[in-house]
């Protein structure tokens, strides 16, 4: 975990590790991340990173059912 810094923003990207495999409470990550969250402290997810903004909003995260997509893809 990042030390104890006012950052202009914080920038969250890829991982080989599932969202849904972490428990957000009981994640160091995660309680760090929602004291950023709450000082105002802009955050950007991107793949993994937008999947944790998620589940710390409340949100969840599933497996696609059609498998893995890499890129665009429409899904209409």
């Amino acid at each position: 975990i990042p030390p104890d810094h006012r950052y202009i923003g914080i920038i969250i990207t890829v991982s080989h590790s599932m969202v849904r495999n972490i428990e957000p409470k009981n994640s160091k990550i995660c309680n760090w991340l929602l004291g950023v969250q709450k000082s105002g402290t802009p955050i950007l997810g991107i793949c993994y990173g937008h999947q944790l903004l998620s589940v710390l909003a409340n949100g969840f995260v599933e497996y696609n059912a059609t498998g893995t997509i890499i890129g665009s893809a429409n899904t209409y």
